[in-house]
């Protein structure tokens, strides 16, 4: 038993000991780790690799870089062109303008790249209005013309457009406005937006007939002949359709010369050209049997004595374009009941230019008063109204021109309402009645007796 228990210890002595001694050994050196070396990138690429996007669009770009353990992964980004596209420091693109625009992106550790390819299409714009030019338009049969329109705003995503004609048997447009005028009439033409059909614009075509022609009718259909060739020329063709004559001329007729058709008392009705400004002197001198004439809108002149002589003529348009009437251009027109014209008076009976009585309608008439406000009575204006016996003048008239009363042969009393005698022109009162009286405010014969022109005719005049 004690030698047991000797041996034990013994044992744990030994164990302190050697644990004594290994405690006051040093302990050995831990061995140095290796460097870690940096992983660089080997790679860079775009997700997606193309982007199409309208004007004021964004969208992300994403960028990968290849190792995933890359030690440096940044990256910076650029675009080729910012007026098209931009690009963010986090690859957010936004969208400027229509174009085409390259996004790369960069690292930061071996400038490895990579291209997003973005293609911009414009915004939407969508049409506000169509305009056409001209709005109204006059063509021959025959004729054509084009027709601009216009879209705005200048940027309409979808300018297209397409024309109509509400009557193709009178006019027809093609797909660029181009317009055929067929038949005598009048067609709207009408240009929309594809788009939007609401947005329109109309032109009114006016189809009139050929400014070549003449139309007119006459006695039993007899041909009638121009007189005179003046402005007109010789005609191509001289023929009956439909119940009308057709004097077809080689060119377009602007004017119609002196004594165009004096004295084609066959002639019952004519229609000139849309063209023709002006009607010569004597141009229908004697044309006893014409009862209507067509004057074109766009007649500025009419010549001395142009319609001398139109004993059947009763009623006459003229057009408000017209600026210059010849002396007596309507003299003689017995059966004339009135002009209807911006420049007839109230009653269509006097034609007023300027202030000037140039034309008068005497059919029916014994006795006239002419409307105050006219300024002058102009040459030869009552020549030959026969049956006339009673005028007055107004004080407004300062003037009464040569042979204005010509052969008036049933006048038998003037009457002038101005206590200053009017300037009165040669042969006024020309073979008028031998008794005629002229009669003038009491307090003016002396004046009267005493003025040119008016003394020559002292005998006549009387106080009113």
């Amino acid at each position: 038993m004690k030698k047991i228990r000797f041996f034990t210890i013994f044992c744990l002595l030994g164990c302190l000991i050697t644990g004594i001694t290994a405690c006051n050994k040093p302990a050995p050196e831990e061995p140095e780790k290796p460097e870690e070396k940096p992983v660089a990138v080997a790679s860079v690429s775009v997700e997606p690799a193309s982007l199409e996007l309208v004007a004021g669009e964004k969208a992300t770009i994403k960028a990968t870089v290849l190792p995933a353990d890359a030690s440096d992964s940044s990256v910076s980004w650029s675009s080729s062109d910012a007026s098209v596209a931009t690009v963010s420091e986090s690859g957010a693109v936004t969208a400027v303008a229509a174009g085409h625009a390259s996004i790369t992106v960069t690292t930061t550790d071996g400038a490895k790249k990579a291209t997003c390819a973005v293609t911009v299409t414009p915004a939407h714009v969508n049409v506000k209005s169509v305009l056409i030019d001209p709005v109204a338009l006059t063509l021959e049969t025959g004729q054509s013309a084009t027709l601009a329109a216009t879209v705005q705003p200048e940027d309409a995503s979808d300018p297209s457009v397409i024309w109509s004609s509400s009557d193709e048997s009178i006019a027809t447009v093609s797909d660029g406005g181009l317009v055929n005028a067929l038949s005598i009439g009048e067609a709207t033409i009408t240009v929309a937006s594809v788009e939007d059909g609401s947005k329109k614009a109309e032109c009114v075509v006016e189809v009139v007939k050929p400014s070549n022609v003449i139309w007119y009718k006459s006695y039993q259909d007899a041909l009638v002949e121009p007189y005179a060739y003046g402005g007109i020329g010789h005609p191509v063709s001289n023929s009956f359709v439909d119940g009308w004559g057709e004097l077809v001329f080689e060119h377009s007729i602007r004017s119609l010369g002196e004594k165009a058709f004096q004295s084609r008392t066959a002639l019952t009705e004519m229609v000139l050209p849309a063209r023709v400004e002006s009607i010569g002197e004597n141009a229908f001198n004697g044309c006893s049997s014409l009862v209507d004439i067509h004057l074109p809108e766009g007649l500025v002149s009419l010549g001395a004595s142009a319609f001398y002589g139109c004993y059947s003529l009763k009623r006459i348009v003229l057009p408000t374009s017209l600026s210059e009437i010849g002396s007596g251009a309507f003299s003689r027109c017995g059966q004339l009941e009135a002009f209807e014209s911006a420049l007839a008076s109230a009653d269509g009976r006097c034609l007023v230019l300027d202030g000037a009585l140039v034309a008068f309608a005497p059919s029916g008439l014994t006795e006239y008063i002419i409307p105050a406000g006219v300024r002058s009575i102009a040459p030869s204006v009552m020549k030959y109204c026969v049956r006339l016996e009673s005028v007055t003048i107004p004080a407004t008239v300062g003037r009464i021109g040569d042979y204005a009363f010509y052969n008036c042969s049933t006048l038998r009393t003037i009457t002038l309402k101005g206590t200053t005698p009017p300037e009165l022109g040669e042969n006024a009162f020309l073979d008028v009645d031998k008794s005629f009286r002229i009669v003038v405010p009491s307090s003016a014969i002396s004046s009267y007796v005493k003025a040119d022109g008016w003394k020559n005719y002292a005998s006549h005049i009387v106080a009113e």
